[in-house]
């Protein structure tokens, strides 16, 4: 067997960047409270918190672009379809919040169809499991 010295305590994951959760917490709290009055300010406040967001994350995709070696021009397109989708909603924010909210029910939609089809095709195997045998039921 080898021995293994530590030479140096570890720093813990957030390390001496702890405030930015802080700040940022305090932040989308406060952002929040805002949007929970449910006007038309924060119905541009969240059209133009997606626009920003899109455009950090088209920055972000071009900053991948100089530092990942692969798949470069999908980071370049995807780099580009951000940016483009960012200035547009910083544009438009009412139509982006709209937009946005549409989706969101389309995924609902969605989600509650899924969950009640498989609550539906699960009932029937529940019934049939066994303690004895401790096999999972299966979705087939």
């Amino acid at each position: 067997m080898t021995a293994v010295g530590i030479t140096r305590v570890r720093e813990p994951a957030a390390g001496k960047w702890w405030w930015v959760l802080l700040v940022s917490g305090i932040l989308w709290i406060l952002i929040g409270l805002f949007v929970l009055q449910a006007d038309a300010q924060s119905a541009a406040l969240i059209g133009y918190l997606v626009a920003f967001w899109l455009i950090f994350a088209g920055v972000a995709e071009f900053v991948e672009v100089a530092l990942v070696p692969g798949w470069r021009w999908l980071h370049i397109i995807v780099g580009v379809l951000f940016l483009l989708g960012g200035l547009a909603a910083l544009t438009s924010p009412f139509q982006t919040f709209t937009i946005l909210a549409a989706l969101m029910g389309f995924f609902l939609v969605l989600k509650g169809t899924v969950d009640f089809t498989i609550g539906i095709v699960v009932t029937d195997k529940v019934g049939k499991q066994t303690y004895e045998t401790k096999q999972p039921f299966t979705v087939e």
